[in-house]
């Protein structure tokens, strides 16, 4: 009997330790879809704190530059919590972006409850880059403008 308690205590100790940390798949399931998108990993950069997107903040000029080159619906993610992972890659669309790429790609890969809601991408080039990012696969926001209509 004694055994038969002892052994079902370990085994209650060792299934209740094993904490599942969701966060920590997030790298994987966006490195996971960049590769399906041909693109190949140079580096994972990081991890960032996941955010709760919220109405009163879809007017800040970096929101409003992000969604409008998502495919997505930002209404659809209004209280929802997001990751963003980044990466350098190349094969990308815009690693010799306008004859300046330098045959690398930052993207920003976000995702919801582990599925990939799209992202963001920017050419990687000797000089310093502004403005408004691409999105997830180099389209400018008039492209995927088109693109939804």
């Amino acid at each position: 009997m004694k055994k038969g308690f002892m052994f079902l205590f370990i085994l209650l100790l060792f299934v209740g330790c094993q904490v599942t940390d969701s966060d920590s798949d997030m790298p994987s399931i966006a490195k996971q879809h960049l590769q399906q998108q041909g693109y190949t990993i140079i580096s994972h950069e990081w991890s960032s704190e996941p955010y709760t997107l919220e109405r009163d903040r879809l007017d800040e000029e970096y929101l409003v530059q992000v969604w409008q080159v998502q495919a997505a619906n930002k209404e659809d993610y209004i209280g929802k919590e997001i990751y963003e992972e980044r990466f350098i890659v190349k094969n990308h669309p815009l690693d010799d972006w306008d004859g300046k790429g330098l045959g690398k790609t930052n993207v920003y890969v976000m995702l919801v409850d582990g599925q990939v809601i799209g992202g963001t991408s920017f050419p990687i080039t000797e000089e310093s880059l502004v403005g408004a990012p691409f999105s997830l696969d180099g389209k400018t926001a008039e492209e995927v403008s088109f693109n939804k209509d």
